[in-house]
């Protein structure tokens, strides 16, 4: 293990740096958290894409039934006058 203040190297066990006199710290292993962590973003991620498509396909949806309300609107015996 390196000391993350002078780089040296700090045997197992030290609570101090040989090198610099540095508190040694051993940061606990994190990487599972950090991976169930990813795997959650990903998969919210997937959420977010398939609601947006829906978002996107009812508007597209409400737009072509307001378009078509106008023109049945239009498109009456009072539009001739």
């Amino acid at each position: 293990m390196k000391c993350t203040n002078c780089g040296d190297e700090i045997t197992e066990g030290k609570k101090f740096c040989a090198g610099c006199g540095a508190k040694v710290v051993i940061a606990p292993d994190n990487s599972e958290i950090v991976k169930n962590l990813n795997e959650r973003v990903e998969k919210l991620e997937k959420i977010a894409e398939e609601r947006e498509k829906k978002i996107n396909e009812y508007k597209e949806r409400i737009k072509k039934e307001r378009e078509d309300a106008g023109k049945r609107k239009s498109g009456g015996l009072l539009d001739i006058f």
